[in-house]
């Protein structure tokens, strides 16, 4: 280079600056780049199931919300069936809960003491499948997992009788729909649920040949098409999932 070539040095010293911001902004495409893939990486989803039997114990009523205020009509017993559980979070250890779907099947017997507007004692007995769809949360704290769960239940009626002095005749009560609330926990493949069944809808449909079928409480009479059934039950279950 000879001397008062000053142009020269400056154009690639311009080529060099040049060079270097365009550098620095292939390292910026490239960071954004990656913000946007772990980005996208924390908001796959991810579905956890399990399935397995479940069995447990019930206290269940008849209920007039106006009269019956004592719950002087109670039963227990057992119950037994199958649950599933689909569980859907996201891939991300920030996220501490995922949703929660959980149906059902449990078959369960009652047996209710009733009485006649004769004041002659009368017995209902019947059984029935419940099939609750429970949708909540999940919390994904470990070693226990703990979840709450609302959902419609639809009970079906399956064998249904009526006893009034030694005589027997079979009933035909519509099949009902109530609401369920549940709350859970996971320990490992052990899950245990405690849940209170409402029922939305009446006895109705056909008490075979008994007249005036019900209860007699506080100087009045609550004919069984007026009552509900609502239930506690408590069940233990094992995912084999």
């Amino acid at each position: 280079i000879q001397p008062g070539s000053d142009d020269v040095i400056m154009i690639n010293f311009e080529d060099e600056k040049y060079d270097n911001v365009a550098d620095d902004m292939k390292k910026t495409a490239v960071v954004k780049n990656k913000k946007v893939i772990d980005r996208k990486k924390q908001q796959k989803l991810h579905l956890d199931f399990g399935c397995g039997p479940m069995v447990g114990l019930h206290v269940s009523g008849l209920d007039n919300s106006d009269i019956l205020e004592d719950y002087a009509i109670m039963d227990f017993g057992f119950a037994f069936g199958v649950f599933s559980r689909f569980v859907i979070n996201r891939i991300d250890e920030s996220d501490s809960f995922g949703f929660v779907l959980q149906p059902e099947l449990l078959y369960y017997n009652t047996k209710y003491d009733l009485s006649m507007k004769n004041y002659d004692n009368a017995t209902l007995e019947f059984s029935s499948l419940s099939v609750p769809l429970l949708f909540g949360f999940q919390g994904e704290e470990k070693p226990l997992k703990l979840r709450a769960a609302v959902g419609p239940v639809f009970q079906l009626l399956l064998d249904q009788k009526v006893e009034v002095e030694n005589n027997t005749e079979k009933t035909d009560f519509k099949n009902m729909i109530g609401l369920k609330i549940d709350l859970g926990a996971d320990w490992g493949r052990i899950t245990v649920d405690l849940g209170i069944n409402i029922g939305l809808t009446d006895f109705e449909g056909d008490a075979g040949f008994i007249e005036g079928l019900g209860y007699h409480t506080r100087g009045e009479f609550v004919e069984i098409e007026d009552m509900n059934q609502y239930m506690l039950m408590i069940t233990l279950g094992y995912k084999f999932f």
